[in-house]
């Protein structure tokens, strides 16, 4: 590739941190008309005192040289200063006489330059001491407007200059980097500046320079790349907007004096007219030469003459959630590049890539793993393009002189072929994957692979194949493999245990985990949605509030995972929530949706911009937190959350952009910064959590179980100086590896193994930025189980009120077969439990669900070695009933022998049992015989029960109640007995139920009778309440005798 051609190039890096208050000792005002104590800049900077304040007016000022500067016409600032113009940069004009090298140089620390226009100067703006070449710190460069000279230098260059800020400047032409970075200048920030056209290098260069913030910046037409860094780690390049560039948009390289590491690359837009103009050469982001544990997440990346991200004989990245698509040579590439200068190790070693979103990509795959080992493809989205029968791109997934490439869990849909697996790649696993709509066969040459994780992992979906089961038990296994460059299929090569269903047998649902509850977000600001649907290959998003009603954010997303959303400008609001529909790869909607818990919206007075999700912090230690401002004058205030508990201040009325703020000294790794108008509360809060560290821990969910084949949260807190981490779970017998070296972010999701056993554990071991151990932490010990499918249907999704339907659980599994009980419920009313068969089924017939629409599923609990599952949900609709019920009399009947009331509807019931002994006691109160509504109420069910052993009914209007009472030994569900009032209505009567208990009994009686209600409880018998409301009335006449009703059961 060309990019063997440009192995020395610069770059630079920048980290946030804030000036430390300056001593206002005096002001000077200068006034190019007159009528302020000077009419040019130099004068005042040469007279003006350490620490004062120089005021600039509106005008135009020429530098000049000094007394102590007699040979050059610059502004040189040798002294701590503060210089501010009065009426911004649009109307304070510096000018630097041509042929100047700088113009303005500053050579003390504690200096803010802040609105002016600069025009001319090669090194337009520049803090270092080239005197007595000590370091600078807290230097400000603040709405500047700057044209420098364009026959060399730089627009904004630091030089061995410290914890130091450029703000909100605009830089344009300049000759090489637009804002430059060098020579240990450690730990500054880089903010909401503008770099234009820069006509031989980058916008922003970083070089042997650590620990800086690139936050914010719009860089556009730089001449190479849009940020490069060499040699120059910790440091987070975060909201950038890049375009217009000639070759990459970011750039991570070594030099001679070493690599560039543990960096955080976030949340960048970086658009590329590379593929488009038809360059060779560049991509959207490019680690090279030993770029070693860095995070790449959120990143879009599109246009570009090459791949959208490579990653170039570097080892141990996390790439993780990142959008690319539209690039010429496809979408993500890890290559060892054989030759690169500068690298310690050539192959790339355990890199993650997981859950990237990578679509339309011109050529080659989704993702391409060359000359690497031990990578992981996890969870990503890879989607060719299509071109009516056939697709450009060549595979989903490419894997060559590799070893140990685990590819699981991800999407890959419209590529000409599934997986491409080259003669020379060894120990490839294939497994939990989806191929849909692939236009070949799935090829393969002659390698060492394996194409599905064993009997409870699975092996793949591919679309068009029938299997028979998810996953399948082995009997019909996917043998349309190709084996050698002939194209023969099958041979040795087989998926034995292939999904039938593209949900992989999981269940349809969402679970959204940002936006966070309580979170506050400023119209315009980005906010990250998060969600995991495992059974949707796409989701549509929306959002909700009662001001608003439902708006579609987006429709058929790809499901990755992870949105970048703008917020619009709507009302502001306290109920806002995000909305997330399921989605088939027909784009068909699903039941099993999720809706977020609520967060607000407000003005847009005041955007955060950092910290970040992840930003690792200490205990007691110091942050920074930077933000933007729609008004100049508006102070706002920085406050902390922790844990969920209350807002702490932490700075007021910053008038600025940014604050250097003290942490409590708490340890934990769900803290927020949020910052507000102080004047109006016009709030925004931080997407995500950052870490303040200090004590270590290990948490996983606060299940005791985790289930095979299923993606775990791993959190944990690590020592302040921790860099990497070791990941392993413990087998039973040894420490089994997860990831190793990973950045350390505090999280990282997992696939749990099929590694069945009692009292796991998972084991951190933290590593300093040598890879020496700094201990270790354990979690608390858990069970790993394996779940089954469930799944859940109805006989009929649109029924009668009244009308009787049958649901049914079923359980899929390719080992042993659950036992216990399936919970059914009605959203969250529970419906009563029901034993599972031998088969794994478990059924239910109803017909008591009420008008309108209904969301049910079923539920199973843990039990032994089956972790808890929960079908999808189906909506039931229940309509007006075919028939409304009419009131029939209640009769009631009493036996002495059995100490016994009775109740029925039934005349002829009623008649017999007068022969059987039975005392017939009339009627006062009539029930319904079917569903109808009265008065303005719906009816309910009156259910009816038979209990053996004592011979004696039950009724109830509680479905739970009855279902659950009906799975006991000796209880027999007789269904329902007619229709009741669930509340009180005109012309209706209450019914009360009253319990004997005494002495074993257990007697039940129903009663209308106030009377008999408030008496009996003197003979020992409970009032339980009003069972139901019915229809009073007088009693009526007995019926005739059924000559052909000859035995009861009673």
């Amino acid at each position: 590739m060309t990019k063997m051609t440009r192995q020395y190039r610069k770059s630079v890096a920048c980290v946030l941190e804030q000036l430390e208050p300056r001593l206002f000792l005096t002001t000077i005002t200068v006034n190019a008309s007159g009528g302020a104590d000077y009419v040019n800049l130099n004068d005042a900077i040469v007279a003006a005192p350490s620490g004062a304040t120089i005021l600039v007016s509106p005008g135009t000022y020429t530098a000049k040289s000094t007394t102590p500067d007699p040979f050059n016409q610059r502004f040189w600032i040798n002294k701590p200063l503060t210089i501010k113009s009065t009426g911004g940069a649009g109307v304070t004009n510096l000018v630097i006489p041509s042929g100047q090298s700088a113009g303005i140089i500053v050579t003390a620390s504690n200096v803010t330059v802040s609105g002016f226009t600069l025009n001319g100067g090669q090194f337009a703006v520049w803090a270092y001491d080239f005197q007595t070449n000590s370091t600078l710190s807290n230097i400000l460069f603040q709405n500047l407007t700057i044209t420098p000279q364009t026959t060399g230098g730089h627009g904004i260059t630091f030089t061995k200059t410290t914890n130091s800020v450029i703000d909100s400047c605009t830089v344009t032409t300049a000759y090489a980097n637009g804002i430059y970075l060098e020579n240990n200048s450690h730990n500054n920030i880089v903010m909401n500046n503008t770099i234009q056209n820069t006509l031989t290098q980058h916008g922003i260069g970083v070089q042997d320079s650590d620990g800086a913030q690139l936050i914010g910046n719009t860089i556009t037409g730089a001449a190479f790349d849009g940020i490069i860094m060499l040699n120059s780690s910790y440091s987070r390049v975060e909201r950038n907007n890049i375009s217009g560039f000639l070759v990459d948009g970011i750039t991570l390289t070594a030099n001679p004096n070493g690599p560039t590491t543990h960096n955080y690359i976030a949340r960048n837009t970086i658009v590329s007219t590379g593929r488009v103009a038809g360059r060779s050469d560049g991509v959207g982001l490019w680690l090279n030469s030993g770029s070693n544990h860095n995070v790449v997440i959120g990143n879009k990346l599109s246009g570009s003459a090459e791949t959208g991200l490579a990653i170039f004989a570097s080892s141990y990245n996390l790439i993780e959630g990142n959008e690319v698509f539209d690039n010429g040579q496809g979408g993500i590439f890890v290559w060892n590049a054989p030759g690169l200068p500068y690298t310690v190790t050539a192959t790339p070693v355990y890199n993650v890539i997981t859950g990237n979103l990578i679509y339309n990509n011109y050529a080659n795959a989704p993702v391409i793993v060359r000359g690497a080992s031990n990578t992981e493809v996890s969870n990503n989205f890879g989607q060719g393009r299509s071109t009516g029968n056939n697709s450009t791109t060549d595979a989903g997934i490419t894997v060559q002189t590799s070893s140990n490439t685990r590819v699981f869990g991800n999407t890959f849909l419209q590529a000409q072929i599934g997986a491409y697996i080259y003669a020379d790649a060894t120990s490839t696993s294939i497994f939990r994957n989806r191929f849909i709509s692939i236009f070949d066969n799935y090829a393969l040459a002659p390698t060492t692979a394996s194409f599905d994780g064993g009997t409870r992992l699975g092996g793949n979906y591919w679309s068009g194949f029938a299997a028979a089961g998810d996953p399948s038990t082995g009997s019909t296994p996917y043998t349309n493999i190709i084996y050698d460059n002939v194209g023969h299929k099958g041979g040795s090569y087989s998926d034995r245990y292939p999904y039938q269903s593209e949900s992989l047998g999981q269940s349809y649902y969402v679970r959204i985990s940002d936006p966070l509850t309580g979170t506050i977000a400023a119209v315009g600001s980005e906010r990250l949605i998060r969600w995991v649907a495992p059974a949707a290959v796409f989701v549509d998003i929306a959002y909700t509030s009662s001001a608003t009603g439902t708006v579609t954010i987006a429709s058929n997303v790809r499901n990755n995972g992870l949105y970048r959303w703008v917020v619009p400008n709507v009302a502001a609001g306290t109920d806002y929530a995000i909305i997330i529909t399921p989605k088939s790869s027909a784009q068909t909607a699903m039941a099993g949706g999720a809706i977020s818990n609520a967060f607000s919206i407000n003005p847009g007075d005041v955007t955060l911009l950092t910290p970040g999700r992840d930003t690792q912090t200490t205990a007691a230690g110091s942050l920074t937190v930077a933000w933007k401002r729609a008004s100049a004058s508006t102070l706002v205030n920085v406050e902390l959350q922790v844990d969920g508990g209350t807002w702490q201040t932490l700075a007021s009325n910053v008038n600025g952009t940014f604050a250097t703020v003290t942490l409590p000294n708490v340890t934990t790794n769900q803290a927020r910064i949020r910052v507000r108008n102080a004047a109006n509360s016009n709030t925004d809060t931080q997407d995500g959590y950052f870490t303040i560290r200090s004590t270590t821990a290990v948490r996983r969910t606060n299940s005791p179980t985790a289930t095979v084949g299923t993606n775990e949260s791993l959190t944990w807190l690590s020592p302040a100086s921790s860099r990497v981490v070791d990941l392993e779970y413990w087998t039973g017998s040894a420490w089994a590896t997860i990831a190793v070296q990973l950045p350390d972010i505090g999280r990282y999701t997992w696939l749990v193994p099929d590694a069945i056993m009692s009292n796991s554990q998972i084991r951190v071991t933290f590593r300093d930025a040598s890879g020496n151990s700094l201990g270790t932490a354990t979690s608390s010990t858990f069970n790993i189980i394996n779940t089954p499918s469930l799944s859940f249907t109805t006989s009929n999704s649109s029924a009668a009120f009244g009308e009787n339907l049958t649901f049914t659980a079923t359980f899929k599994s390719r080992t042993a077969m659950p036992t216990g009980t399936v919970s059914f419920y009605d959203g969250a009313s529970p419906l009563g439990p029901l034993n599972l068969d031998a088969n794994g089924i478990a059924s239910i017939s109803f017909q008591f669900l009420q008008q309108g629409s209904h969301t049910l599923q079923a539920q199973y609990a843990a039990n032994g070695s089956f972790a808890a599952a929960t079908s999808g949900t189906i909506t039931q609709t229940i309509g007006a009933p075919s028939q409304a019920g009419v009131q029939v009399p209640r009769y009631r009947l009493y036996n002495a022998a059995l100490v016994k009331h009775h109740f029925t509807t039934d005349a002829n019931e009623y008649n017999t049992l007068g022969t059987y002994g039975w005392q017939q006691e009339g009627t006062s109160y009539s029930i319904f015989n079917g569903p109808t509504s009265y008065n303005g109420v719906t009816s309910t069910p009156l259910f009816r029960l038979y209990f053996a052993p004592t011979l004696k009914h039950m009724w109830t209007t509680d479905a739970n109640e009855y279902n659950t009472l009906r799975q006991f030994p000796g209880w027999t569900g007789e269904g329902v007995d007619g229709y009741v009032l669930p509340t009180a209505a005109t012309g209706a009567t209450a019914l009360y139920r009253l319990n004997y208990g005494l002495g074993g009994l257990n007697l039940h009686l129903w009663t209308v009778d106030e009377n008999e209600k408030n008496t009996l409880p003197s003979y020992g018998w409970n009032q339980e309440g009003v069972a139901a409301y019915v229809i009073a009335l007088v009693a009526a006449p007995l019926p005739a005798p059924d000559p052909q009703m000859s035995q009861t059961t009673l």
